[in-house]
């Protein structure tokens, strides 16, 4: 009985002191008016307690209290119904109760290997696909690349709407952000899936990407796209895409697509990762090239003369290809091709200007006709010589019929020689003019500061000839 009045008074006490401690200020100063049942119910708790009967699920058995609705909700771990010394047969306590502070929603504070701190984010398939079993790869395919990118996946199904796709739900701070890369047209679907592994493929040699997605489909012809992830924060400047267009046309596909893997090689040479390279038809067989740089590669062309062949035109673009790869330049593309005559162009690409920064195409034509394309020939390559010797680059020479065979040569200098003429008298017979010429270039070559170029024998009222010539010193 002693203890039962002991018990008593300090749950009266008790009782008086927490009911003002709950009261909001309004209220403090009606400090006697204790609800009776609060006694009733705080006196029930310490007799329990006493008698060693603590609630089944009340907070004294949870250092934390799980779920939302904390232990006022009798049936979410709070109090199972109704307890003994509580009045009524409802499972709400009797009066007002101490206003426990919910916990936030728990978060690991260490989270493991692969289990970010995140929200759930969703990724939807870029395109549709045909069948379900594609849509199943492909959507298996991301999910491998999520957990490269060791980022949890909590549901991955594939769902029917307007074609097959997928959607993946996992586990992330944000949502991912994805770079999508648009293919160019093609004629079948295989051609498409080639190019796209060859995108997928660069972009793996790269570095740093991840793709999640590479789907194949009908837009107006075959196409692709190629969704990848950046590892890297920020914007990478060599993701820039740049184009570089074939200079010329092809007769053919295949010396097209030649054409093309020598540009790729080049582009390669650079270290310049080649996102795609197609051929197509646009007024005769073109290529393509998708490279992903800060910036454009500066590509200068030459352009060639006219010939009455496309084999000659061949060997010039050959020869004068050869002429620059050996000045340092890395020559892209040669195209012959039909402009009112065969002709040709060169692109290519200056590695380092050195001392030919502020060189120009300079042209040195013929001074006379020729009766013959051999003779004119014979001259010509002994202009070329000439310019060798005057350490001048020669990239095209030809022989071309302009009232008489003629010689035309482009070579490379800061400006023009300046080329003097000496004219020789008449003579009654080719053999005699050609003798007097002969006799000339001897006596200008003995000064030693002279440098012949050409000495045509033509006949003008009589047989004569000319001698152009370089002295030395005034270049």
């Amino acid at each position: 009985m002693k203890k039962s009045a002991t018990l008593f008074t300090l749950v009266f006490t008790f009782g008086l002191g927490f009911s003002n401690a709950q009261q909001g200020p309004q209220q403090h100063n009606n400090n006697n008016n204790v609800n009776p049942a609060q006694v009733i119910g705080a006196f029930a708790d310490l007799i329990n307690a006493a008698n060693g009967n603590g609630h089944n699920n009340g907070w004294n058995n949870q250092p934390q209290h799980p779920g939302q609705n904390g232990h006022n909700d009798h049936n979410n771990g709070g109090y199972p119904g109704p307890q003994p010394g509580y009045p009524g047969n409802n499972n709400n306590h009797p009066g007002p109760f101490p206003n426990v502070p919910q916990p936030t929603p728990w978060h690991p504070q260490n989270p493991g290997p692969g289990f970010p701190q995140g929200q759930f984010q969703k990724l939807n398939s870029i395109g549709s696909y045909s069948t379900s079993s594609d849509a199943e790869a492909a959507k298996n395919e991301a999910v491998r690349a999520l957990g490269e990118l060791r980022i949890p996946v909590m549901e991955a199904r594939v769902e029917y709407n307007a074609g097959y796709r997928f959607v993946i739900t996992y586990n992330y701070r944000e949502p991912l952000n994805i770079t999508k890369y648009q293919g160019g047209s093609y004629s079948t679907s295989s051609d498409a899936r080639n190019a796209a592994n060859q995108t997928v493929a660069a972009l793996k040699a790269k570095g740093g990407k991840v793709v999640l997605e590479t789907p194949v489909f009908y837009n107006a012809g075959y196409t692709y796209i190629v969704g990848y992830m950046n590892l890297y924060y920020g914007t990478d400047p060599e993701d820039q895409l740049q184009k570089f267009n074939s200079v010329g046309s092809y007769s053919t596909s295949s010396e097209a697509s030649a054409a093309k893997d020598v540009a790729v090689n080049v582009l390669k040479e650079f270290n310049i990762t080649v996102m795609e390279a197609r051929t197509e038809y646009n007024a005769g067989y073109r290529f393509v090239i998708t490279y992903s740089c800060s910036e454009t590669m500066p590509v200068e062309q030459y352009r060639g003369g006219s010939y009455s062949t496309s084999s000659a035109a061949r060997d010039a673009a050959n020869q004068t290809a050869a002429t620059l790869k050996a000045r340092g330049k890395v020559v892209v593309e040669t195209p012959v091709f039909y402009n009112a005559g065969y002709t040709y162009i060169v692109a290519y690409v200056t590695i380092n200007q050195g001392n030919h920064q502020t060189d120009q195409l300079q042209t040195l034509n013929s001074v006379g006709a020729y009766s013959t394309s051999s003779e004119a020939e014979a001259a010509k390559v002994a202009a070329i010589n000439a310019l060798g010797e005057l350490r001048r680059t020669v990239l095209e020479a030809r022989v071309e019929y302009n009232a008489g065979y003629r010689f035309v040569i482009t070579y490379n200098a800061r400006q023009a020689l300046s080329v003097e003429k000496y004219n020789g008298g008449s003579y009654s017979t080719s053999s005699d003019a050609r003798r007097g010429a002969d006799q000339t270039v001897a006596a200008m070559r003995a000064q030693g500061n002279i440098v012949v170029l050409e000495t045509p024998v033509f006949y003008n009222a009589g047989y004569t000839y000319t001698v152009s010539y370089v002295t030395r010193g005034q270049w």
